[in-house]
């Protein structure tokens, strides 16, 4: 989906003063981007052709060999490697990030969708799980997906697990593939270090499947600035860490006030949430905060099995947040 993601600031003259229509927390790192000026020489070389020295760290950390890593531009390319290299029948989560359907269309695949990871079809050779899930927040834990997992050793079960330093809550660890060789995790550094404009992540897989992947891959799909970006974020992690049951505590707060003004506001254990709107449009709320205030929220009714009056914010500060739950009121008070 080119067109219809949230974080569209691209599209509008005026200043965006809080995006709540992105799931990360923004925030600016000074040591970064004084890291990346005395990095600009590096555009007049060529990088790794598959990012080999940022894999072998990612390796390191993750404690998997660097065989099982496949650096990304972004999650969504591992995606659209995986749909490429994995033909047959997807059976994908429901409401959830638009580009498995879409990379499983490009590809041909047969698709079904599941909201309970009891129906999960049984023919599908391929299962899709964001998790956290996109944009509702749902959060599946690692027994209930390992029962997928083991249901059938030759269905490749994908674990998007983008989204996972917005959660107190367990994630599977990558070295989990050992254990699972038809298990495939994305991470994204995106999210994990909040710079979604550097489009880098990886993917983490037995070497077998690994392998099989990369061979669908163009070299050099990572630029020399976001391999050293990502090597500055992994030797000063702290510098980035999510401060999550603040964001958390901060989200169910937002979702009290909403629910007061009559918005129904869905259960998460992210810092991000799915709200309905009682009357009128998700697409004329965000023109309003937009105009009025400066403040970016997401459509949410392109996403699979959603309407109209769908919308997703994700908690900022306490200040911009207190300003959206304004600039709601107001324009529910004039809707």
């Amino acid at each position: 989906m080119i067109e219809g993601h949230g974080d569209d600031t691209y599209n509008y003259r005026q200043d965006i003063k809080s995006n709540f229509s992105t799931n990360i927390f923004c925030k600016k790192n000074i040591g970064l981007e004084n890291h990346l000026k005395a990095c600009l020489h590096t555009i007049y070389n060529y990088p790794s052709p598959d990012a080999s020295q940022l894999k072998n760290v990612i390796a390191d950390k993750e404690n998997v060999c660097n065989k099982s890593i496949i650096v990304t531009s972004g999650a969504v390319e591992a995606i659209y490697l995986i749909a490429s290299a994995f033909s047959g029948h997807s059976s994908i989560l429901s409401p959830s990030f638009s580009e498995y359907e879409d990379a499983c269309k490009m590809y041909g695949h047969n698709i079904s969708h599941f909201s309970d990871l009891v129906d999960v079809n049984p023919e599908a050779n391929l299962v899709w799980i964001c998790n956290p899930n996109n944009p509702t927040g749902k959060i599946f834990l690692c027994h209930e997906l390992e029962r997928i997992l083991n249901y059938d050793q030759n269905r490749l079960v994908i674990i998007d697990q983008a989204y996972e330093s917005y959660t107190s809550e367990k994630m599977f660890d990558s070295d989990s593939v050992i254990k699972y060789p038809n298990l495939i995790i994305l991470k994204s550094l995106t999210k994990k270090f909040s710079l979604p404009g550097m489009r880098i992540g990886y993917l983490v897989a037995h070497p077998d499947i690994s392998e099989r992947i990369k061979n669908r891959m163009m070299p050099w799909s990572v630029n020399s600035l976001a391999i050293e970006a990502a090597l500055y974020c992994f030797n000063h992690e702290i510098e980035f860490k999510v401060d999550t049951s603040t964001l958390i505590n901060e989200r169910c707060r937002i979702a009290k006030k909403l629910q007061e003004l009559g918005i129904t506001t869905f259960d998460s254990q992210t810092n991000f949430m799915l709200c309905r709107l009682p009357w009128s449009t998700a697409k004329s709320l965000k023109k309003y905060l937009i105009e009025k205030h400066g403040i970016l929220i997401r459509d949410a009714s392109n996403f699979h099995g959603l309407d109209e009056q769908y919308f997703r914010v994700a908690a900022q500060t306490t200040e911009e947040n207190d300003n959206l739950i304004k600039g709601i009121e107001s324009w529910l008070k004039q809707s």
